[in-house]
């Protein structure tokens, strides 16, 4: 039985005051639609900073206004199934300044140096056939621009391995439709040489990833150990559940789904660095926005990479392929 994580125990409330928060965020989301707001969700409240227990509707704003237009509530009604206000209930909120959410890596560059511009999430080694063949997964944006799979240029280079030839080849990556990203994700084959080289870890060479933990179970307030190489950030909390936002890449902005928030400020170039409790891996580090780092759950992320792979993959299997860490 899995042991539970620090903070889930403000989320063991009755499921009628979940289900009353989760239509006030859905109200709000459908009364609230100034430009300046980006998004609506649910997560835990900060005070001066820092975490603190009660679950709230946040609003995630470019930038805090001293005498807005429109102020927002200090908090809001629960809502009945009927959508009638419960005024019995009610739940405070908090506003939360993102500025302009952005992918943590620049648009369109290839990874010449994965501590610079990107950091592989997890290599997979395949143990199939005579040779064993090594696989890396990280960030669609870290090797290309999200517009074709594989991108244009699907040449990768490293310092973990400074061969003749390229370190890495794009095979399949995540691509925007109608400005929506669904996950942020990628898989390329490391060259021979390459493959055959020792890599360095990001995740301690004793960690072991035994699985990948499930998305309903990253619940706000939770810790999660980080391997961020540039920013070095090595653990924080979950702030939000899952939310919907804009990120800039380059000069579009994409519409990402399936994000949360994590207290954190990680930097350009810890994108596709995982994030993992225990032995599980849990996320994958997408973008920053306002000293706040955004990911994706790892498991979806997989799940979404597996029928758009030109070749079988999968995961803790001996027979095929296994995890054996995250590299910088």
């Amino acid at each position: 039985m899995r042991r539970s994580q620090p903070g889930h125990e403000r989320e063991q409330r009755p499921a009628s005051e979940n289900r009353g928060l989760e239509r006030a965020a859905a109200a709000c989301r459908r009364n609230y639609r100034q430009r300046n707001i980006v998004g609506i969700g649910i997560g835990v409240k900060l005070t001066a900073g820092a975490l603190s227990d009660p679950l709230c509707v946040q609003f995630y704003v470019r930038r805090k206004r001293k005498h807005p237009t429109r102020p927002l509530p200090h908090f809001v009604y629960a809502r009945r199934r009927d959508g009638g206000v419960d005024r019995k209930r009610r739940f405070p909120t908090d506003v939360i300044e993102l500025g302009r959410p952005r992918f943590a890596c620049r648009g369109g560059s290839a990874v010449e140096a994965v501590g610079e511009l990107g950091t592989i999430t997890l290599i997979v080694e395949s143990r199939g056939g005579a040779e064993p063949a090594r696989y890396l997964i990280t960030c669609a944006h870290v090797l290309g621009d999200l517009q074709s799979s594989p991108p244009v240029d699907a040449k990768l280079r490293s310092t973990c391995c400074p061969s003749i030839g390229p370190f890495a080849t794009t095979l399949a990556s995540s691509v925007a439709r109608r400005g929506s990203v669904d996950y942020d994700v990628a898989l390329a084959v490391i060259s021979s040489p390459c493959a055959a080289a020792s890599v360095p870890h990001t995740i301690a060479p004793d960690t072991v990833v035994r699985d990948l933990l499930p998305a309903d179970q990253i619940l706000p307030g939770m810790t999660l150990e980080c391997a961020f190489p540039v920013s070095n950030v090595v653990s924080a909390r979950v702030v939000s559940r899952r939310i919907s936002l804009p990120l800039r890449l380059g000069r579009r902005e994409l519409q990402v789904k399936h994000l949360y928030l994590l207290h954190a400020a990680p930097q350009p170039g810890d994108s596709g660095g995982p994030l993992r409790t225990g032995a599980s891996l849990a996320g994958i580090l997408v973008g920053m926005a306002g000293g706040f780092g955004l990911f994706q759950p790892f498991a979806e992320a997989f799940a979404h990479l597996q029928p758009i792979s030109p070749l079988p993959i999968s995961l803790f299997e001996p027979a095929s392929q296994e995890a054996i860490g995250g590299t910088g």
